[in-house]
């Protein structure tokens, strides 16, 4: 019987456990020691803590000199083992113990079932001699030989019934002993080859320990031989180095103070520098500001008058040619010339490209009326909606 569910469980901890060499690794472990007893492995708890009870003092104890980790984990191993086997045999008596409820559940089925069957058969060979019975009287022949006949082919046809139903209830019995002791020769044998295959490890753990115990001895003689010799080594050269020390302090003390005079030196040269150019600065930054203020209002002068004066030009063009288009287009109902009214609108358009909405809505309002006489209301409405439209989009 194969353990199903709870062998990764039970690995994984005793992996966290063996392998925990700081507090963090250690801290872990102990956290999953609570899910051994969920899992029919309660016994176990108590070996893994122990074990993390010895990497927990092991951190505790301050080392003075190099050390590698000399840790024999026989005993440890062995206490693991017998955890491991503990589950193992747990899991296998739990389903060991569920199947043979089932069998004996099964066992106590056969009697009452047959019991029934038994009851059934001879009920229905009573009803069948009845029957027969009841045909003959019917017709005169209840002591003829025909009916005696036909009760013994009776008795012998329910003798058979009763004697194969009394063999099936034999093999039945015979199937559920035999199963019994399938399950008990299966649960043996899991046994068995479940501790056999625990020791097998164990054992390849025990000679694998030994070998890393004996190696880790080894490595931690000659880390003494060598810390021994490191240790009384380095004493001669710290003292070599103290005094080479002493006296170089010395020097870069002498020297550290012909720095110190120097730099306060060119520091107080430097200040009086940077205040000089400060003081240049300032006055430059003066008056370049007042030559800016000045340049800055003559140029906004002479834009302003430029403007003006175009505009005045644009104006008194488009005036022109509204009244030439004006009064050579009168039989035409008032509407001028396709290059006049284009003129009309770019002039429009330069005001919008300009941002000039004070030309623009003088053009409309104080030229409405010679813009309507020279190109009709709709060429107004349409110049009249161009503005406001521009208006209304926040220009």
């Amino acid at each position: 019987m194969a353990l199903t569910g709870n062998d990764q469980t039970y690995s994984d901890i005793m992996n966290m456990v063996q392998n925990a060499k700081d507090q963090n690794s250690i801290n872990a472990a102990r956290n999953r020691l609570g899910e051994l007893q969920g899992i029919g492995a309660g016994n176990a708890t108590s070996t893994f803590s122990s074990i993390l009870d010895k990497a927990q003092q092991g951190l505790a104890q301050p080392q003075t000199q190099p050390q590698i980790q000399v840790y024999d984990p026989t005993a440890d191993i062995k206490a693991m083992a017998e955890a491991k086997k503990a589950a193992a045999l747990a899991g296998l008596s739990k389903a060991h113990d569920k199947s043979l409820s089932d069998l004996s559940y099964a066992k106590s089925q056969i009697e009452p079932g047959y019991y029934n069957q038994r009851n059934s058969v001879s009920t229905d060979a009573d009803i069948a001699k009845k029957n027969f019975a009841e045909y003959m009287a019917s017709r005169g022949m209840t002591n003829s030989g025909t009916a005696a006949q036909s009760d013994i082919a009776d008795n012998v046809a329910l003798q058979g019934n009763l004697g194969n139903l009394a063999t099936s209830e034999a093999k039945a019995y015979a199937d559920n002993a035999k199963q019994v002791g399938d399950i008990n020769t299966a649960f043996n044998n899991d046994i068995a080859s479940t501790v056999a295959g625990i020791d097998a490890t164990t054992m390849q753990d025990l000679i694998n320990s030994q070998q890393q115990y004996n190696t880790q001895k080894l490595a931690q003689a000659n880390t003494d031989r060598q810390f021994n010799y490191t240790t009384g080594r380095d004493t001669v050269l710290d003292n070599r180095y103290n005094d080479q020390f002493n006296y170089q302090k010395s020097q870069d003390a002498l020297q550290q103070n012909n720095w110190q005079q120097q730099f306060d030196y060119s520091k107080a040269s430097d200040a009086q520098k940077a205040a000089f150019n400060q003081a240049q600065f300032d006055y430059q930054k003066e008056q370049d500001t007042v030559n800016n203020t000045y340049k800055q209002g003559s140029f906004e002068w002479q834009k302003a008058m430029d403007q003006a004066n175009l505009d005045l030009q644009r104006k008194q063009l488009a005036i022109s040619q509204m009244k030439a288009s004006s009064s050579s287009s009168a039989s035409n109902g008032g509407m001028t010339s396709t290059q006049a009214k284009n003129d009309l609108f770019a002039e429009a358009q330069n005001y919008i490209d300009n941002a000039d909405n004070v030309s623009y809505r003088k053009l409309i309002e104080e030229d409405k009326q010679a813009i309507i006489n020279a190109f009709g209301i709709d060429t107004y409405n349409k110049l009249s909606n161009m503005y406001w439209n521009w208006m209304g989009s926040g220009y």
